[in-house]
């Protein structure tokens, strides 16, 4: 069970140094809010976000776009959050980034591609 924790923690934090490394995720940006899904954002920093917009630049990085079911699942799930984003709570969609990653198989990326060798 440790392994799983210690995998878990270096996957987190292998999130973190990416989104901290990127060029928009600069000193001046405001809030930043990491989803590991869409409606992640929604259900975790909703408040935050709608505080924010108007006052500070707001940033919205979706790991995955949801689709665990299938690409037209995460297809949908994507359009749902900017949607949500935009029309709830007052983000562009110019601020609002989609990584890409597979839903349901970050550990596997982990493991296989972050190495000096992949």
């Amino acid at each position: 069970m440790r392994q799983k924790s210690d995998n878990a923690s270096r996957l987190y934090l292998s999130v973190l140094a990416l989104a901290a490394s990127l060029p928009w995720a600069s000193a001046s940006a405001g809030v930043l809010v990491l989803a590991a899904h869409p409606d992640d954002d929604v259900v975790t920093a909703a408040g935050v976000i709608n505080r924010a917009v108007g006052f500070e630049e707001v940033t919205v990085v979706f790991v995955t776009n949801g689709d665990v079911n299938g690409t037209s699942q995460g297809y949908l799930r994507q359009g749902e959050a900017v949607k949500a984003q935009v029309e709830n709570l007052g983000t562009s969609e110019d601020d609002l980034i989609f990584l890409g990653y597979p839903d349901g198989r970050l550990k596997e990326v982990f493991d296989n591609y972050t190495s000096v060798s992949s």
